[in-house]
């Protein structure tokens, strides 16, 4: 396959990079449920957005430069790789929300394209935690009651796993059976922040308390 794609003519070289770039940009948390299939024609369809751009600034850079055809089409490619990765950028950031609306609004249908509602709640654009509680199989509750406050940490304090796992700081614990006891010094300035990695197998019931992000 390296290959094959090698022996492509440059334009087509060019749009596969870009249609990549673009597609890792896009779909970033989105592609576990994807086929080779829908990999492959999203590809294709952002490779346009690099493919044209290529030919167009290689036309104008080779008029320029008409003894020097592979430095004028390497010059080129850079600003094509870009604009594609840009469509990418841009259809993460409004067009995918903006064509769900769309649809939505028009009565066609109601499904966001994602696997279920774990994924679809933590790729909600612009959604910040505010507090979470976790409990475990075993019966342990933990919280952290103000998510806000670690958002300068690692991780931003807090990380909702596509598999469904969580890593979080966890200010509040409760044992079984137990009261409420607070976790001291979940940050330190020696040693950093404290955080706590809850595997899926192990999580019984997630809380959130969420709003639009600032």
């Amino acid at each position: 396959m390296p290959t094959e794609i090698i022996a492509l003519p440059l334009h087509l070289q060019i749009a596969a990079a870009g249609g990549f770039l673009a597609y890792i940009t896009a779909y970033s948390g989105f592609r576990q449920g994807h086929t080779t299939l829908d990999s492959t024609l999203t590809i294709l369809v952002f490779g346009v957005f690099s493919a044209l751009p290529f030919l167009v600034i290689a036309e104008e850079l080779e008029q320029v430069l008409p003894n020097h055809q592979w430095q004028a089409r390497a010059a080129a490619a850079l600003p094509a790789l870009l604009i594609a990765v840009l469509a990418g950028a841009l259809w993460r950031k409004w067009g995918r929300s903006a064509w769900y609306w769309i649809v939505h609004r028009l009565g066609v249908h109601r499904d966001d394209g994602l696997r279920n509602g774990w994924e679809s709640l933590i790729q909600t654009p612009d959604m910040q935690v505010t507090q979470i509680m976790v409990r475990t199989t075993d019966g342990t509750e933990l919280f952290c009651r103000d998510a806000i406050d670690y958002q300068d940490q690692i991780q931003n304090g807090l990380t909702l796993g596509s598999d469904g796992s969580v890593i979080m700081v966890v200010d509040t614990e409760k044992l079984p059976g137990a009261e409420e006891t607070d976790r001291i010094d979940q940050v330190s300035k020696e040693w950093g922040c404290r955080l706590t990695y809850i595997p899926k197998e192990q999580i019984e019931r997630v809380e959130l308390r969420c709003r639009a992000g600032q």
